[in-house]
């Protein structure tokens, strides 16, 4: 998905759409994005780190939860 270019559309949304309901879709979605084992190439994460400041303004608590596990994954040094 991230070799496709998944987290670009996921990027994409925060500047078409700013409901409630479209922060916590998109959220949801790069906390995903970011999360796996082995972890995703960093190279492929990029655009995630654009996109944290703006998630991280939200008020919201379902929006700000993804936030933080998203810069978890990010985070996370224990590769493959």
């Amino acid at each position: 998905m991230l070799e496709a270019g998944a987290l670009q559309c996921v990027a994409g949304l925060f500047k078409l759409n700013n409901t409630k309901k479209m922060y916590q879709m998109a959220a949801w979605c790069l906390n995903n994005l970011c999360r796996g084992r082995p972890a995703p190439a960093l190279q492929l994460l990029g655009p995630a780190l654009n996109i944290m400041p703006h998630l991280l303004t939200i008020d919201d608590e379902e929006v700000l939860e993804n936030a933080c596990w998203t810069l978890s994954h990010l985070s996370d040094d224990t590769g493959p």
